[in-house]
Parts: structure tokens; C-alpha cells; sequence
């Protein structure tokens, strides 16, 4: 046993040496120290049960013939023996290390995206429900080691043959530690109650609707765990290895894995017969999730594995057809889950892509650029406007008026079979001219280089994504790009403009890293574009000008200064300003991504 604290403190060092901030780092070490301890006096503590000398308690005998005893197995005399032992059970289990390890993961897990990500928290509430289940999931793989290494008590401490003599049959001891899920059940319950509530207390742009399916997917979390009592207790029944409960949790990991991987990136229609349904995706508003038939699924898979423990002992009529019955559940889920989506459902996501103004509400920066979003995401128009409201100050009149829209920018494989048979091409790359088109807008940056980048790169006729390739266009020694720059920066104190605009890695030898301008929060995002070294510092030598100077230059001939053949030193020159040139020319390639 313990070799288990190997997890915890395993998880510290790579926690620490993966994510480096001392305040993350700084949580792993009380996670593998609170499961140290918690181990330490587990071991020693003795779990008294006064209920079970009262339901085992043997009447005296009565004058006459003494009557041939029943085993409780088979009467109804049974029951308060069961009574006893899943209470006995449950408490045991919560002194073992296995199970403290799960239990240091929840808190961890809490650690880590309430306190220390929770503020920078933007997914939509129905997002974050569905995550439930991945975050339990830790807990769920301890719960089967414990359960298994509790059914296995007897043969791994040599007392098979004590046990044996024992009156209760293990017909009756599988269900004692079947009812056992009672305390993985009430820690995953308070766990998931624990992980909203500091969700909703720290992400203050946590948003949208919350659903009948995200009801669903909280279900599914708290079915999890006892899922995995009833899987650690059938492998016991079935096999004593210790071996045998890794191997298990390890292979329902790669399946989960190996099933949401299925396609790619392109859509999948078998991430529900998973344990954890992949999240990542478009905007909840573009999809169709079987959240109901994944529950049913996930209630189907959990009945046949209790059949399979009881009937390691118990072949009985109610058993066999209990067994029948999952099978039918587990069918009818499974179909369910992997059913076409609606004809209704694919016209109203088809039309959500090709005419997104449609079914959208906007809120004006100034008379020059709105900000346009679906009603699922209404709650952070607001903030993102006024990321974006410094920029559209800035513009002058003859840059025109702009609309930045939340769109699918996704690929049509992306979406399900019966929604692109509805799309082309032509309906992904339908939009107007003066019209910014944002992926998404729950993914507010408030890294100066972030969402307001998105505006200024758009305004001056610069993509605001990669190409299909993956790769950024090159804009060194253009002038739009130092423009651009200069309108991202507008809402940036002006002593700290100059830091965001240094290159990332200013002694790289490699042009492409010397010409990434700095993102705090932003690291490991795609770039879109890519500058040179020199036009960084030509960026930093105007921003260290009066504001109004640009602004005059630019209102006087924005055509000019938005043209690709404009080079940055001719709008050196026209402030005044020294020559950069020449300019490195970085090769475009894929950014690196964390």
C-alpha cells in the first residue's frame, strides 16, 4: 500500500516542474503531504461497527431439538446483515490509501481550476458541467484499486480459510460491498457541489444557460464513481491480482482516449459511449450532444458490471434477468447516443452557420464597430466590447464602419454528417467585407494582444486566424502590421506599451521567434501573423509618440497606410522617425502550441 503515495507525490514533482508558477506548484506539495498523512493514521485506525453485533447476535438456544441453521444468505434474515456490512465497508474504504489518493486529487482538482485558474475562467456554463465527469474521473480510478484491494482482503492478509467458517456467505459480502458506493457517491456529490460553487464564485465570466443536458452530464459524474466500486468489487470477485484493477483503469483510459480520437479532429459520433465525452468543439449553440443517452449508457454499463460481481456467486432467475435487462439498456443507449441528428436540429445548426445575424444580438463599441454574438453568449458581449472599444476610438472616419461577428469557423467536417449536407463551402466564407469574423467570443483575452488584436489586425485588411494550413501570413516590413500593433495597444497604459510590443524571444536566432510580440496570457496561441524584429521596434518607436501623430497620418490617407505594398519605413518617414530597414523575412510555419 505504500507504494500509492508514489501518485501523489509523483504528481507534485511533474506538477511542479510542468506548470513552474510557485502559486501552482506550491498546491502540489500540501496534495502529496495530506495524502501521506491521511494514509499513515488510516492504517492504524480500527473501524468499530455497533450495528453489526446486533444484526449477527445469536438468540439462546431453545429447550427441544436444535433447528438446522439457515444460512443468511438464503432468507430474508440477510438484510441487516447487508445493512451492516455496507456501513463496515463504506468506512473502511474511507481509510484506505488508495482512496485518500482520490480524495487528494478532488482537492487538488479544486486547488487548481477554482483558485488558481477559476478568475480566468470564460467557457459557458454548460462547458464546465461537462467536465464533471473528467474531473471525477480520478477519483473513480482510486475508488476501483480500493474496492478490489477491499474484496481481496482476505486472501492478501491469509486469512481465506477464517473467512470461510464465517456464517455470511459472499453472496451477501458482494452486495456489503457493492452498498459501499455510498461514500465515493456522497464525496463525488460533494466534489462536483464544491467545483460549481467556486466556479460561479470566481469566474466572473462564466456564462450562459444551464440545460437539461447539463443536468445530464452532472448525473453522469456522480454515477461515476459508483461505477467504480462496482467495477473494483467484479474483478475482485473475479480475480485476486493487484495487477488486474491497473490494468483496467488503465485500458478505460486509453479506450476514453482511443474513442474521442476517433476522426481526428473532424466530428465523432461515438464520443458518448465514453466515460468522459470529449469537450473540445465549436460553440455549444453549433452542436447536438445525446447527453441523455450517454447517462442511460453510462447507468446500463455500471447494472452489468454489479451483475457480473453478484453472479460470481449468486446464479439466479432475478440476477439472470437483472443481466438481460442491462444488455437492453445498454443496446437502446447506445443507439441512442450514435443516432443522426435531427432533421429539425441540423437545419437550425445549418442556418446558426450560413446566416449568423440571423440569431444574434449586438451591442455598438462607437458609430464605427459593433460586436455582434448569439443569445448563448449574451452575457459576455459587454466585457468584449469594451476590450475592443479603445480601438474603434481609434479608427478614423475614412477607415469606414466594421462588425465583429462570432461565427463557425470551423471546417464543415467538423459538424455532423446531417448538418453539412445542408452547407458548402460558400457558406463558411459568406460574409461582408467591413464584417471581423471571431470563433469565439466566450475566448475573451484580456492579454492586450488578444481580443483587441483580433480588431486591429481585421480593420487594416489582415487575417485574424491562420490559414488552412495552419500557417501565419508574413508581414514584415508592411506598414499595415505596424498599424495594426498601434490600434492593439490603444487600451494599453501607455508606460507599458513598449513591454507588450518586445518580441517574445528578442536574442532568438530564429527571425520567426524575434518577430512574435510578447502575450502575457497568451503564450501558446496560433499566431494569425507574424512581423519581423524591426518592425517591433518600429511599432515601439511610435507608440512612444504623441498618440495624435498616427492618428492624423492615418486619418489623412487610410487607404494608403492599410495597403500591403506600403512599406513600415515610409511610415517611419511620414512621422519623422529613422529607417529600420532592412527587415528580417521570417518563414511562416505552425506555431507551437502547449
Amino acid at each position: 500500500m505504500r507504494r500509492l503515495l508514489l501518485i501523489p507525490l509523483g504528481v507534485a514533482i511533474l506538477g511542479g516542474v510542468a506548470f513552474g508558477a510557485p502559486r501552482v506548484a506550491a498546491v502540489f506539495l500540501p496534495f502529496a503531504l495530506g495524502v501521506l498523512v491521511w494514509a499513515t493514521v488510516a492504517h492504524r485506525t480500527t473501524v468499530p461497527d455497533p450495528g453489526w453485533a446486533s444484526s449477527t447476535r445469536v438468540p439462546a438456544p431453545a429447550a427441544g431439538p436444535a433447528p438446522v441453521a439457515a444460512s443468511p444468505g438464503q432468507t430474508g434474515e440477510s438484510t441487516p446483515i447487508v445493512r451492516a456490512l455496507v456501513g463496515v465497508e463504506g468506512r473502511l474504504l474511507l481509510t484506505s490509501a488508495a482512496f485518500a489518493v482520490g480524495l487528494g486529487f478532488c482537492f487538488l482538482l479544486i486547488a487548481l481550476f477554482v483558485f488558481v485558474w477559476g478568475g480566468e475562467n470564460t467557457s459557458p456554463w454548460s462547458e464546465n458541467l461537462q467536465t464533471m465527469p473528467w474531473f471525477v474521473h480520478p477519483l473513480v480510478g482510486m475508488t476501483v484499486l480500493a474496492s478490489h484491494r477491499a474484496v481481496t482482503r482476505g486472501s492478501r492478509d491469509r486469512v481465506d480459510e477464517v473467512l470461510d467458517t464465517c456464517p455470511v456467505p459472499w453472496s451477501v459480502r458482494t452486495l456489503g460491498h457493492l452498498g459501499s458506493a455510498w461514500l465515493p457517491l456522497a464525496v463525488a456529490a460533494g466534489f462536483v457541489a464544491a467545483v460549481i460553487a467556486g466556479t460561479a464564485w470566481q469566474g466572473e465570466l462564466v456564462h450562459g444557460p444551464i440545460g437539461v443536458d447539463d443536468g445530464f452530464d452532472v448525473m453522469a459524474a456522480l454515477l461515476l464513481p459508483v461505477g467504480g466500486v462496482a467495477l473494483g468489487v467484479a474483478l475482485g470477485r473475479w480475480f485476486r491480482s493487484t495487477l488486474v484493477p491497473v490494468v483496467a483503469v488503465i485500458g478505460i483510459a486509453f479506450a476514453t482516449t482511443g474513442i474521442n480520437g476517433i476522426g481526428g479532429q473532424d466530428w465523432n459520433a461515438y464520443t458518448a459511449l465514453t466515460t468522459a465525452p470529449t469537450i473540445e468543439g465549436p460553440s455549444p449553440v453549433f452542436t447536438d450532444r445525446p447527453a441523455g443517452f450517454h447517462l442511460l449508457w453510462i447507468a446500463g454499463l455500471i447494472l452489468l458490471v454489479v451483475v457480473a460481481a453478484v453472479v460470481r456467486d449468486r446464479r439466479t432467475r432475478p440476477v439472470l434477468f437483472t443481466g438481460i435487462a442491462a444488455v437492453v439498456v445498454v443496446a437502446l443507449a447506445g443507439f441512442g447516443a450514435t443516432r443522426p441528428v435531427s432533421d429539425g436540429s441540423a437545419r437550425h445548426i445549418a442556418d446558426l452557420v450560413a446566416q449568423p445575424e440571423d440569431h444574434q444580438v449586438c451591442l455598438a463599441a462607437t458609430d464605427r464597430l459593433e460586436v455582434c454574438t448569439f443569445g448563448h453568449h449574451r452575457d459576455l458581449l459587454a466585457p468584449f466590447t469594451s476590450l475592443v472599444t479603445p480601438v474603434a476610438e481609434a479608427l478614423p472616419a475614412p477607415a469606414g464602419s466594421f462588425t465583429v461577428r462570432h461565427r463557425y469557423l470551423g471546417d464543415l467536417a467538423d459538424l455532423p454528417p446531417e448538418v453539412r449536407s445542408l452547407l458548402d463551402g460558400v457558406d463558411l466564407d459568406r460574409r461582408p467585407s467591413n464584417e471581423i469574423a471571431v470563433p469565439e467570443v466566450d475566448d475573451v483575452s484580456f492579454d492586450p494582444l488578444g481580443t483587441p488584436m483580433i480588431v486591429g489586425l481585421g480593420v487594416v485588411g489582415l487575417p485574424t486566424a491562420p490559414d488552412d494550413h495552419g500557417l501565419p501570413e508574413v508581414v514584415a516590413g508592411q506598414a499595415r502590421g505596424v498599424v495594426a500593433l498601434w490600434l492593439a495597444v490603444r487600451g494599453v497604459a501607455p508606460e507599458r506599451r513598449a513591454v507588450v510590443l518586445t518580441a517574445r524571444e528578442p536574442a532568438s536566432p530564429d527571425p520567426y521567434d524575434r518577430g512574435l510580440p510578447r502575450s502575457a496570457d497568451h503564450t501558446c496561441a496560433v499566431p494569425s501573423v507574424v512581423w519581423s524584429a524591426q518592425d517591433l521596434a518600429a511599432a515601439r518607436a511610435i507608440v512612444a509618440r504623441p498618440d495624435g501623430e498616427l492618428a492624423g497620418v492615418l486619418a489623412a490617407d487610410w487607404a494608403r497606410w492599410t495597403d500591403p505594398s506600403v512599406t513600415t519605413d515610409e511610415l517611419l518617414a511620414a512621422l519623422g522617425l529613422a529607417p529600420m530597414g532592412p527587415y528580417d523575412q521570417p518563414e511562416p510555419r505552425p506555431a507551437d502550441t502547449c
